[in-house]
C-alpha cells in the first residue's frame, strides 16, 4: 500500500473505495474483486462501480470463491437510508455511517456525481458552486463527466478531519454528504467531528 500511495496519492481513497462498496453488497467477502464470466455478472462492473472502483491491481492477489450480486451495488444516494436499513445486518446507525462518511476526506469523485448538487441544490455555499462548476459543465454541455474534484477541498490527500469542516461550510462536493449537515440529526455530530480529529477517530 505505502508504494501504492507513493506513486499515486489517491490510491489511498480508491482501495477505501473499494472495500466499502465490497462490504455493503452482501458482507466484506471480496466479493467485487470478481470478473464478469457469460454467465455471472458481478459487482466489479455494476453502475456505481463502473469507470469508478479502481485498485483492484493493489490487491489482486486476494482470491475467493463467492457469490456476488450487482443488484445490491451502492450508489453514492441517501447514505443515512442505507444505514437504516443495513443496521440489523451490519450493526451500523446513523453516528456509524456518519463517522464512515468520514472516509471522504481521501479521494475524489467524477462530475456525474455531483453535478445535480452544484447546480440545483440550495445548501451549498454558492463560491464553492461557482468554483466546481468551472471543471464540471452543466449537463447540456455534453461535456465533463469524467472530470474529477477532490471529495474534501481542504486537504484532499490527507486523512484528517478537513471533510467534515468543508461539510460546516457547506462545501460538501456530493449531495448525499452535505446531506449529514443540513439541518438535522447529524448536524451536531458533523460539527464536532469537524473541530474534534480524535472524536473523529
Amino acid at each position: 500500500m505505502r508504494q501504492a500511495i507513493s506513486k499515486e496519492p489517491r490510491m489511498g481513497a480508491s482501495i477505501l473505495r473499494l472495500f466499502f462498496h465490497d462490504c455493503f453488497v452482501n458482507g466484506c467477502d471480496a466479493s467485487i474483486l470478481l470478473d464478469d464470466t457469460p454467465t455471472f455478472t458481478g459487482e466489479k462492473n455494476a453502475f456505481p462501480n463502473r469507470n469508478s472502483a479502481r485498485g483492484y491491481d493493489v490487491i489482486d492477489t486476494i482470491k475467493t470463491n463467492v457469490e456476488a450480486s450487482c443488484n445490491g451495488a451502492v450508489s453514492c444516494a441517501d447514505i443515512l437510508a442505507l444505514a437504516a436499513r443495513e443496521a440489523v445486518f451490519l450493526g451500523l446507525n446513523a453516528r456509524d455511517m456518519t463517522a464512515l462518511s468520514g472516509a471522504h476526506t481521501i479521494g475524489q469523485a467524477r462530475c456525474t456525481t455531483f453535478r445535480d448538487h452544484i447546480y440545483n441544490d440550495t445548501n451549498i455555499n454558492p463560491t464553492f458552486a461557482t468554483l466546481r462548476q468551472a471543471t464540471c459543465p452543466g449537463p447540456t454541455s455534453g461535456t465533463g463527466d469524467d472530470n474529477l474534484a477532490p471529495l474534501d477541498i481542504i486537504s484532499s490527500n490527507r486523512f484528517d478531519n478537513g471533510y467534515f469542516r468543508g461539510l460546516v461550510a457547506k462545501r460538501g462536493l456530493l449531495h448525499s454528504d452535505q446531506e449529514l449537515f443540513n439541518g438535522g440529526s447529524q448536524d451536531s455530530l458533523v460539527r464536532l467531528y469537524s473541530f474534534n480529529f480524535r472524536g473523529f477517530c
